[in-house]
């Protein structure tokens, strides 16, 4: 008895042989993309309302029962930045550190556009730190606030969040992009060199 195949049997159907005779296969002309033509659409759809269900997005289930989300509050998915980043969070402990050797008027700058007040710790390896991003062509920054926190082992999880309404524009996710890209590199070069007495 013969089964509607699975979508890997889909890319590669193969004949039969019956009684001698050579019997193309029922599936040969259906293609992955025609077994669902919504397909796609609905995954991004799901994808959509997982985003904009409140608390959902706050929910971090690799953290341990001992380390709470840093913030309650649920980011506005479409303009918060976030990265996951190789990182071991025990290293965060270093963070404190790193600010002060770098920071300059009570800031550490990072690519010209993003100032980082000093870090503070929130919960087991999770840490806060008030932040502004300025566009090429803003007048006046965005407050912003980023928090950093154990994801999944060896891996921080990054985010930088709105303190209030963005009006989005193209600088705004080139400028947050960049900044990022430059503090993960800097932040992975920086901590991962130092000595640690522990990591778990």
């Amino acid at each position: 008895m013969r089964t509607k195949p699975s979508y890997d049997e889909l890319l590669e159907p193969l004949s039969v042989m019956v009684d001698g005779v050579t019997v193309a296969p029922v599936w040969a002309h259906t293609r992955l993309t025609d077994v669902g033509p919504y397909t796609f659409e609905a995954v991004d759809e799901v994808c959509t309302r997982i985003l904009e269900t409140p608390g959902l997005a706050a929910l971090a289930p690799w953290l341990g029962p001992r380390s709470p989300v840093p913030e309650t509050r649920v980011p506005t998915p479409p303009t918060t930045f976030s990265r996951i980043f190789e990182l071991h969070p025990a290293r965060l402990e270093l963070l404190a550190g790193w600010w002060e050797r770098h920071a300059r008027n009570e800031r550490v700058t990072i690519a010209r556009r993003l100032s980082l007040c000093p870090p503070r710790r929130v919960a087991d390896c999770a840490w806060t730190m008030r932040a502004s991003l300025r566009g090429r062509w803003q007048m006046r920054p965005m407050p912003m606030e980023l928090s950093l926190w154990r994801h999944l082992g060896g891996w921080t999880k990054l985010t930088l969040e709105p303190q209030r309404r963005v009006y989005v524009k193209a600088f705004y996710f080139d400028t947050g992009h960049r900044a990022l890209d430059v503090l993960c590199d800097q932040l992975t070069r920086e901590l991962a060199g130092q000595h640690l007495t522990h990591i778990p």
